[in-house]
């Protein structure tokens, strides 16, 4: 069973100058408790033709982070063996919020 999110990404603004061409999606990775998932793999690909943008791996904190991404939709996958897969639907924007993913274990 798969579980659907509906999510903003964390997106780094440069300052007061003009906004980037592309910008840092970043997130932590968690379990229902809260504790952090390392070795999670994170694939961020464009909602009109699929097709794989940005991969990134969450560190020992759960933390990821996927740079160069044009503003824009997309579907986030996120996969660990010891968990349930989880996708979400993941505006990429000028503004930033902060995410957590929380993992629903097998």
């Amino acid at each position: 069973m798969r579980t659907l999110l509906l999510l903003a990404c964390l997106v780094d603004a440069a300052g007061s100058s003009p906004a980037p061409l592309t910008h840092t999606a970043s997130g932590r990775i968690a379990d229902r408790h809260g504790h952090e998932v390392p070795g999670a793999t994170v694939s961020l690909e464009s909602s009109d033709d699929r097709s794989v943008r940005r991969i990134a791996v969450s560190d020992g904190a759960g933390r990821f982070r996927l740079d160069g991404v044009p503003a824009g939709t997309y579907a986030v996958r996120i996969e660990h063996p010891d968990y349930r897969v989880s996708e979400a639907l993941c505006v990429v924007r000028a503004e930033g919020v902060d995410v957590t993913v929380i993992l629903r274990p097998r």
